[in-house]
């Protein structure tokens, strides 16, 4: 990604997307960008009922109201000159592909952590449009109106680290913020190091000169801190977030860390379930694709 160009807020009336609207907008003045603003009437089974609701006047009465919230919130906003789409249907893909057809460099949804007992049982719009974006989603947590200042760059030691830096020094130029990029030692399961037949202290020397490398060969980063944490991903990042008071992390959308894929899931979402940070989220595309081609062979 060269620049933010074009900027997709997705909302639907709530306070949540009104977080994304604002956070979007103000980004988009930053960046000089063009902002869509895309407000989805979700039918829970369009095939079966939503087609007919949708063709009735409660249907466009109900397309009326959420085109009337979005632009309510996007003169709040101050948003110059938005584009507007507002539809009936499933959110979450709907939202992916306009954020394709419009060639969309950043998504921003409203985002806000979620009591243990619903993350374990539902999952919610931002995270699906996350999963299916080939663009990196911005979660608000916030109605943000002010450029960001701190910016932590969290990355793993494969090639879509690039991707995240590279992301990140496009942010902190734009918004002439500081830039600190982390990587967190995670701990070897006993097996791997037993199998690689080197002790945790000489793993973690690799680590560090391989984090190092990949620092000075991503070029065109703006000028930078790099530190290092030992512990499990998720939560050292958190605490470096709040130590450091970032307010914005940024992230790959897959972490390496042999625990977070086996038993919590991501180390991205687990920062959208328990961080209190705007969070941006960027899509290894090469692995995006492989994990919607094997959901296309599973569905059919």
């Amino acid at each position: 990604m060269h620049g933010v160009k074009r900027i997709l807020a997705a909302t639907d009336g709530s306070e949540h997307g009104a977080c994304a609207v604002v956070t979007g907008a103000d980004l988009a003045r930053r960046a000089g960008a063009s902002l869509h603003v895309v407000s989805v009437v979700e039918t829970v089974l369009p095939t079966l009922y939503g087609a007919g609701v949708f063709e009735s006047e409660v249907g466009d009465a109900l397309l009326l109201r959420a085109r009337r919230a979005a632009e309510v919130q996007a003169r709040q906003a101050k948003a110059a000159d938005p584009h507007f789409h507002v539809v009936a249907g499933l959110p979450a893909p709907f939202i992916t592909r306009l954020a394709s057809e419009t060639a969309a460099d950043v998504v921003v949804v409203g985002a806000h952590p979620r009591p243990e007992v619903k993350r374990l049982l539902v999952g919610s719009t931002a995270e699906s449009v996350i999963r299916l974006a080939h663009c990196p989603v911005l979660a608000a947590t916030a109605r943000r109106r002010a450029p960001f200042r701190r910016v932590l760059a969290a990355v793993d030691l494969s090639p879509h680290a690039r991707s995240v830096m590279h992301l990140a020094g496009v942010i902190v130029k734009v918004d002439g913020a500081d830039l600190r990029i982390l990587h967190v030692n995670e701990p070897f399961p006993p097996m791997l190091i037993e199998a690689a037949q080197f002790g945790a202290d000489d793993l973690l020397k690799v680590g560090h000169e391989a984090f190092e490398r990949l620092i000075e060969e991503t070029r065109g980063l703006p000028e930078s801190e790099h530190c290092e944490r030992n512990g499990y991903a998720g939560h050292e990042i958190l605490v470096e977030a709040r130590e450091w008071e970032a307010d914005l992390l940024i992230v790959g959308s897959q972490g390496l860390g042999f625990f977070n894929r086996t038993i919590l899931g991501s180390t991205s979402m687990y920062l959208l379930r328990h961080g209190r940070v705007a969070t941006i989220v960027v899509p290894d595309k090469h692995g995006h694709s492989q994990t919607v081609h094997r959901e296309v062979q599973d569905a059919a």
